[in-house]
């Protein structure tokens, strides 16, 4: 809000998406409103949706504020997936806990939303039951629940998007792409045939982990940071068991008073980073317990 020069009070809707919320009957968006104002003139809806709950609540935003119902709409994107990874799974190493938020307005726009497209289908790769406080694998495909789950879904949104905006990957200055670590999203250009500069300028995870539906908001904020006015940006998103979804945008002129006036950046968050121990992580985790399922050889 700070670097947006914006009134929390102002808001007039937010959207607050997680696959990890903390409370499953309350509402993780009015929490968070009642942190940030006294106001309660606002609508506001928790959105879940696997990893793409964070653009799902982007794209609601988008829809408010084009329909009129609001002008101006908080989008947040907050997971911790590492709480919910078991101790000693394979995904362990990886999974990060962090949050993200973007204002959509009808004035002083940094950045105009121009193309969504989507591609969703059930496909159950993880899952995590109710009562079960750990994700699990739901078929043992091992690196077949990327090519057939993420590639697929993404590709198939992609190529929609391209045919109905006539236009290619190379019309688009940065193309931020899933990212549960790094080379994900390498590989990912690769099979898309994406150049590596257009992505690299977007990636973190080396630094967080994966953050889950933080990732597209916490990627754009960090692509808006460096920008040009008139760049073409590409936010593609995914989430396990959903779908995919991308999407258009293009940098308004707003952009450089923008980031003339940041009160904090990605980037800078990024440098502050501090490493805990292994054992560390686990005591502040709350996860010195064994978990109910399976998950190697011997045990």
């Amino acid at each position: 809000m700070d670097n947006a020069r914006a009134d929390p009070s102002d808001v007039d809707a937010v959207f607050f998406g997680t696959v990890t919320a903390p409370e499953l009957y309350r509402g993780c968006a009015n929490a968070l409103m009642d942190m940030l104002t006294a106001s309660n003139a606002y609508t506001s809806q928790d959105v879940s949706a696997a990893e793409r709950s964070g653009i799902m609540a982007l794209t609601n935003a988008y829809a408010y504020i084009s329909s009129g119902l609001a002008h101006q709409a908080l989008a947040v994107g907050s997971d911790s997936l590492c709480r919910h990874t078991a101790p000693g799974d394979l995904r362990e190493s990886y999974e990060g806990a962090g949050a993200g938020a973007l204002l959509i307005s009808d004035q002083n726009v940094i950045a105009e939303i121009f193309k969504v497209s989507s591609c969703n289908s059930n496909f159950p790769e993880f899952g995590r039951p109710e009562d079960e406080r750990y994700i699990r694998g739901l078929m043992p495909m091992d690196s077949g629940t990327t090519h057939i789950g993420m590639m697929r879904h993404i590709t198939t949104a992609l190529q929609r998007f391209m045919a109905e905006q006539a236009m290619t990957v190379n019309d688009f200055n940065y193309v931020i792409l899933p990212q549960e670590h790094v080379g994900q999203s390498l590989q990912l250009a690769r099979h898309l045939h994406i150049d590596k500069e257009r992505i690299l300028p977007t990636l973190f995870a080396s630094t967080t982990g994966d953050l889950g539906s933080a990732v597209p908001l916490i990627a754009l904020a960090k692509v808006l940071e460096i920008c040009e006015p008139g760049s073409n940006i590409l936010l593609c998103a995914y989430g396990h068991n959903a779908g995919a979804d991308v999407l258009g945008l293009t940098a308004t002129e707003h952009v450089t008073e923008y980031q003339r006036n940041l009160v904090s950046t990605v980037t800078g968050i990024l440098d502050e980073t501090i490493n805990v121990k292994y054992p560390i992580a686990l005591k502040n985790e709350y996860k010195l317990s064994s978990p109910n399922i399976t998950i190697g050889t011997f045990n």
